[in-house]
């Protein structure tokens, strides 16, 4: 890695952390990788973790947090790759017409319009469905949520990482 790449990739890190959409979740993040609430990580008093105790919990859970996090991105990528190398010659004749993949998807994203613009409904896509995992505490549960945290907050950071 060159170093305008590396620093570009250090810019951008920072850039996205102190975005708007991920600023404002860092106390309870760290509250909750931690398992401290936000007074025990600010206390310093003698009966309560000592700051060696208090760091090594927190750099426990955010290292879980973080593996869960690159597990995510890790594997979207890998697929993506898969997906994508897979479809590369893949072309169907329909009538005279040759179809290709970026045909489709730009027909997925002109029907995903129409239905945000209300104008046609797609009835599958107002479905909800919710789980619950009982992960526990530690290292499992900061590994779980920094998935999750790579899954539903990867949609705000695209445009940011698109522009690069």
């Amino acid at each position: 890695m060159t170093e305008v790449s590396a620093l570009t990739a250090l810019g951008a890190g920072v850039l996205s952390f102190v975005s708007p959409c991920v600023m404002p979740l860092m106390p309870a993040y760290l509250s909750f990788v931690s398992g401290l609430s936000i007074e025990e990580l600010r206390e310093s008093e003698a009966g309560a973790l000592d700051s060696a105790q208090r760091r090594h919990k927190v750099l426990l859970g955010a290292l879980g947090f973080i593996a869960g996090f690159s597990t995510v991105f890790v594997l979207l990528g890998a697929s993506a790759t898969v997906i994508g190398s897979s479809l590369t010659g893949f072309r169907f004749q329909l009538g005279g017409w040759i179809i290709t993949p970026a045909q489709i998807a730009g027909l997925l994203i002109i029907v995903f319009g129409l239905h945000l613009m209300g104008l046609l409904r797609i009835p599958w896509l107002y479905r909800e469905r919710r789980f619950s995992i009982d992960a526990g505490t530690g290292l499992m549960r900061t590994y779980l949520l920094g998935g999750a945290f790579a899954l539903a907050g990867r949609p705000a950071l695209d445009p940011f990482w698109g522009s690069f």
